[in-house]
Formats: structure tokens, C-alpha cells, sequence
């Protein structure tokens, strides 16, 4: 595992740990005035790098958005959440638990496709051209469009912008048929 020693909150760590070459960054740092201080000094020295910060108060999740900070995200109440849900919805829990495309082949995955990415004969066209299930296995649970308006489970008929995502949920065996269907390997 490599790592750097140093104080996250100085330019120069920043710098040593490869700031300018980064596309991401994360500040999980216990103290909001501290992800505060490296939201700000990653937004100026790399102005394009996406940034996740950790926010502890929620009062502070607008400060660390106006400073900089792509995604705030407040664990505890992700936590919270997440325990609550275990005792209201568990069935829906542990499936949702299940999605890991590292385990084997029957698991569940969910997988995110840029339709951009994908080869022009597919491009343009509507789920029921593609004929995504009846080829792969997989379902298309959402599609968000070029202006990140999201579609839950869209219609057969709806048409697919290359500036859009598909969210796709299947087997890894399915998820392997639609990367192989698409050239995504």
C-alpha cells in the first residue's frame, strides 16, 4: 500500500502526493475546518479535480460545497440511515447488500454505462432496439440524460441520448455478456 506522512492541510503534501496528476480527491478528515481547508487548497491548485469531503455538522455541508467540494457526504447520518433501514425494509437491505460484481458469478451488480462510450450501431436508439435484456440478461433500472434528469426503470420506447447513463442490473455473467455486447472489456 503506498501512502504519504504528512500534514493533508499544507500545499506542499498535496503536491508531494501527486495533487496535479490527480483526477480525485477525498477528505475524510475527523474535523470540518480541516476538509474545509483541503477542499480549498485542492480547488486552487487543481481546479478540475473532483472532490469528496466528509462532513461531520450539517450546518457545514454548504460551507464545504461553496468551498469547493464536488460531494459532501456526512457518515454518521448515511449510518443512522442505514440502521434504520436494516429494521424497516431488511429484505431490501441485504439484497441492495448483495450487489458485489467481486464475488461470483450469480451475484447482483449494478453497473453505470456512458452511452457515449458505446458502439455507434447502439447509439441514438431505444431500449427496445437495443433489446439490452433479451441479449445480456441484464435490466435497465435507470437511465439519467444529458441533464442529469434521472429515470427510474424508463419506458421501452424512451429514446437514449449519447450524452446519457444507463444503470443496468444483472448477474456478473450478464454484466460480462453487456460490457462484451458494448466493447466496454
Amino acid at each position: 500500500m503506498l501512502f504519504l506522512k504528512g500534514n493533508a492541510l499544507s500545499d506542499e503534501t498535496l503536491e508531494l502526493a501527486g495533487i496535479k496528476r490527480s483526477k480525485n480527491l477525498i477528505s475524510s478528515l475527523p474535523d470540518d475546518a480541516d476538509n474545509l481547508f483541503v477542499v480549498l487548497s485542492a480547488r486552487q491548485l487543481k481546479p478540475d479535480i473532483v472532490i469528496v469531503s466528509r462532513v461531520s455538522e450539517e450546518a457545514n455541508q454548504s460551507k464545504l460545497a461553496l468551498a469547493g467540494a464536488n460531494h459532501v457526504i456526512m457518515p454518521d447520518k448515511i449510518g443512522g440511515d442505514y440502521m434504520a433501514a436494516l429494521l424497516t425494509v431488511p429484505d431490501l437491505i441485504h439484497f441492495l447488500g448483495a450487489l458485489d460484481w467481486w464475488r461470483d458469478e450469480i451475484s447482483p451488480n449494478v453497473e453505470e454505462i456512458s452511452l457515449s462510450e458505446i458502439p455507434r450501431e447502439y447509439q441514438n436508439k431505444t431500449l427496445a432496439e437495443i433489446q439490452l435484456r433479451n441479449k445480456t440478461g441484464c435490466n435497465v433500472i435507470g437511465y439519467q440524460d444529458e441533464n442529469k434528469k434521472q429515470i427510474i426503470n424508463p419506458d421501452a420506447n424512451h429514446s437514449l441520448s449519447t450524452r446519457g447513463k444507463l444503470i443496468v442490473l444483472g448477474s456478473s455473467a450478464s454484466i460480462q455478456k453487456l460490457n462484451k455486447m458494448f466493447q466496454l472489456d
